[in-house]
């Protein structure tokens, strides 16, 4: 039987594993640099590889990285020995990691491998006992990457990986895979919008998270890479950018934003004569900047040249009505009564028309709709 000091070693591991993960702790780096030759050795004494593997381990943005050159093409055996190894470091390390990537060489060189990632909090299960080694060898995420693979497939496959995370909500593992195959293969291609989605939808699960660094920093990404390749202008794009603007206004980084927006107001692609829409959408944004920091001149100017843009281009009615709204608040904020309440009834009357239209581009759903008229209705009560 085993003692109750050595249960209760046991227990502090697996808590401090778990409070690690939790605050998404951040060790020194020296300890960081110390670390692979110890955790390579603590590899070598679990005797999960035959020595003559040549496995080591490198530690990379709480990644532990496993590299073994010489082992059995089963698959079965390759996914329990990445599990294995994975356990032996986290009972090394416990808390120095969120992910352990084990990377099984082919042969013929490094450029065709099969890479299984285990997590460190599936560790966590195992050792308490929620999880069977069999259940999470079923469960593990694993790409194979052959000769034939080009960046694009290659990427799909990390994503691939990263989505099966994203889905258990498993955010900061899912961004570490990305990262970690952006970090070898250079940055991925963006060929029918699939890394930018996936990105997105790692921001908002960072966001209900209640991390909204974390969510700043995978849109600022998205925003950087779709300015290197150029693509700025689409749906994805855009929505990226609004979520990032929303974030910088909410934590009141005025300047920042406003930096933001002026670049992109200078990138070729979101001008006013290539894309209409996006500039209108940008110059609103700054808008909000400008009446958060009391340039109101320059906000109202602004404003109006949307509303110019928004009629010319035949912008749906339900975007006028937004900004509409916009505008009525910047004379709330001013004080002035009267072209407030203007403006919040010229957004109602389109609200109200958009209910009950029977054009798909105009009508709004019934609570869409009751939500935005009680929002109005609070504002004019407010003047």
């Amino acid at each position: 039987m085993k003692s109750r000091a050595f249960i209760r070693a046991k227990i502090l591991v697996v808590f401090a594993s778990l409070a690690a993960v939790a605050a998404g702790a951040i060790f020194e780096p020296s300890v960081k640099a110390e670390s692979n030759s110890g955790l390579t050795a603590a590899l070598h004494k679990a005797k999960v590889f035959p020595p003559s593997s040549g496995a080591t381990v490198n530690l990379i943005d709480r990644q532990a990285v496993v590299e073994v050159f010489h082992f059995a093409a089963d698959a079965a055996a390759r996914r329990k020995a990445a599990i294995f190894a994975a356990r032996a470091l986290v009972n090394y390390a416990a808390g120095q990691f969120n992910t352990i990537a084990v990377k099984f060489y082919d042969q013929g060189g490094t450029a065709s491998y099969s890479e299984i990632i285990v997590n460190a909090r599936d560790i966590t299960s195992l050792v308490v006992g929620t999880i069977k080694v069999d259940e999470l060898a079923a469960s593990v995420s694993q790409v194979d990457i052959s000769l034939s693979d080009n960046k694009v497939s290659i990427f799909n496959k990390y994503l691939g990986a990263a989505e099966k995370q994203i889905d258990q909500g498993h955010y900061w593992e899912a961004e570490q895979i990305v990262d970690s195959a952006a970090r070898i293969h250079g940055n991925p291609p963006e060929t029918n919008g699939r890394f930018t989605r996936d990105m997105i939808s790692l921001a908002e699960g960072f966001d209900t998270w209640g991390d909204p660094e974390r969510a700043e920093a995978v849109l600022r990404k998205i925003v950087d890479h779709r300015e290197a390749t150029n693509s700025l202008n689409d749906s994805d794009a855009d929505l990226s950018i609004q979520h990032l603007v929303d974030l910088l206004l909410a934590g009141k980084r005025y300047s920042e934003a406003e930096q933001l927006l002026n670049k992109l107001a200078s990138n070729p692609s979101l001008s006013q004569a290539a894309n209409p829409k996006a500039y209108a959408s940008n110059l609103e944004r700054l808008a909000l900047c400008h009446i958060a920091t009391a340039q109101y001149p320059q906000a109202e100017s602004e404003l109006n040249q949307v509303v110019s843009l928004k009629e010319s281009n035949g912008e749906s009615s339900i975007s006028l009505a937004k900004t509409f709204e916009t505008i009525g608040d910047l004379y709330r904020t001013q004080g002035k009564r009267g072209d407030a309440q203007n403006y919040y009834k010229k957004a109602r009357a389109i609200f109200d028309r958009a209910v009950v239209s029977r054009k798909p581009s105009e009508k709004i759903d019934y609570q869409v709709y009751h939500a935005h008229l009680r929002q109005l209705d609070d504002k004019l009560k407010q003047l």
